[in-house]
């Protein structure tokens, strides 16, 4: 059996987020299996699991051991000190997360200095790198250790050096937060997927929560994560060793274009499916309406893209539904195909939200079929906006631009 599945192993504060969303990009909404806690994964038989083509967790290597003939390894690590403090200020600003009560009465200094917030925070990601069982995962992960595993939890985390650098060793696609783009590319060339420009960043700790990292406060963190350090530097070594070789952009994109054009094409009317495989750029995840349908926000930016298969042998009429939080969004919309600038007309349906539109375009057969049928289609608004910015009292805090009802290509 070949390794058809990834599993991407998450560890919190790496990028991860963002990463991610652009992964499960390129599967089919049911091929997806995101969990968060250990138990959920390990409620799922093994057998269901391996099915899964993406999987996502925050469980570690753990799952490995189901895993390991049918799923490739990614990983993204990053600056033990770099991540710390954006974990630090990822708990000052989620009121929900066991220690924000804590970390917004406390000083920093004396967060990092409190015994067990000391063990708590040390060394994640050779914590998660190592994980060999469940049980390990949860002990070394809890907060209010037991008196009799006071030891075990002590000493893991130097003990499962040489095993965090022998799994290190074991991952197909090594990134770090700074080479993210790096290994994006490598993983797209590998698989014929779209490359984005750049990885999108959606998960950011907020400017108001900041963090007052005076030398003494980095001393102290650094004191925390020798282990992690040691890792970390072991895996620049390891990828530099690896020495792979790097692909333009342009040359993946030519490759993920060849592999477009193998596939079957579009032969009458259809609605473009956002549960499908996704090539493209610009987007946040899937949602779903109470209707069934699955839709997608545009943004952060202010330019989307998607790419779609034709009949190249007749025209087409495009017709979509989108929202804006404040219509000079939806208003202002320019749609492009292949670069040529399409003629639009909107019109403001009865009985919905004066921020919505149907937004109407047509393509020619002569346009199809210059491309062989495979149309990349952009989105480009005059702006995006923050929802938290209009109403402090919205939590959303993503730069959201139109939001996709649905997108229907209709042939003539």
């Amino acid at each position: 059996m070949g390794k058809d599945g990834i599993y991407f192993l998450h560890i919190p504060k790496c990028a991860g987020t963002s990463f991610r969303t652009w992964m499960e990009n390129n599967f089919h909404r049911d091929d997806i299996l995101s969990l968060w806690d250990d138990v959920n994964i390990s409620r799922i038989p093994p057998s269901v699991l391996r099915t899964k083509k993406c999987i996502s967790s925050h469980s570690g290597w753990w799952p490995m051991d189901y895993l390991e003939n049918t799923h490739r390894v990614v990983t993204v690590l990053r600056d033990p000190v770099e991540r710390t403090v954006s974990s630090y200020r990822y708990i000052l600003q989620t009121s929900h997360h066991m220690l924000s009560d804590t970390a917004n009465r406390m000083d920093i200094l004396d967060f990092f200095r409190h015994p067990r917030i000391r063990r708590y925070m040390a060394n994640w990601q050779t914590r998660h790198l190592a994980f060999q069982s469940i049980q390990e995962s949860t002990a070394v992960q809890e907060y209010d250790t037991p008196v009799d595993k006071e030891y075990f939890v002590n000493s893991y985390d130097e003990n499962s050096l040489e095993i965090a650098k022998e799994n290190i060793r074991n991952i197909d696609f090594l990134g770090t937060s700074k080479t993210v783009n790096e290994l994006m590319h490598s993983i797209c060339h590998f698989y014929g997927w779209y490359p984005p420009e750049r990885l999108p960043k959606f998960n950011i700790t907020q400017a108001e929560f900041t963090a007052n990292t005076t030398p003494e406060v980095l001393d102290e963190i650094r004191s925390i994560n020798l282990v992690d350090q040691a890792v970390y530097d072991f895996a620049i070594e390891e990828i530099k060793r690896r020495d792979l070789q790097k692909f333009s952009r342009d040359e993946t994109i030519s490759k993920f274009i060849k592999r477009m054009n193998m596939q079957n094409r579009q032969s009458g009317d259809f609605r473009f499916d956002f549960n499908d495989q996704f090539s493209g750029e610009g987007w946040y995840g899937r949602e779903s309406e109470q209707n069934g349908y699955t839709v997608r926000w545009t943004g952060p930016e202010n330019s989307s893209s998607v790419y779609v298969c034709f009949d190249s042998s007749s025209d087409y009429n495009i017709t979509m539904m989108a929202s804006s939080y404040i219509p000079e969004i939806i208003d202002g919309i320019e749609i492009y195909a292949n670069g040529e600038k399409l003629p639009l007309s909107l019109y403001q349906p009865p009985n919905l939200p004066t921020h919505t539109r149907i937004v109407s375009a047509r393509i020619d057969a002569a346009s199809l079929s210059a491309n062989n049928g495979t149309v990349h289609f952009r989105i480009d608004l005059p702006r995006t906006v923050i929802p938290h910015e209009i109403n402090s009292a919205d939590p959303d805090r993503r730069a959201l631009g139109v939001y996709v009802h649905w997108l229907d290509f209709i042939k003539l």
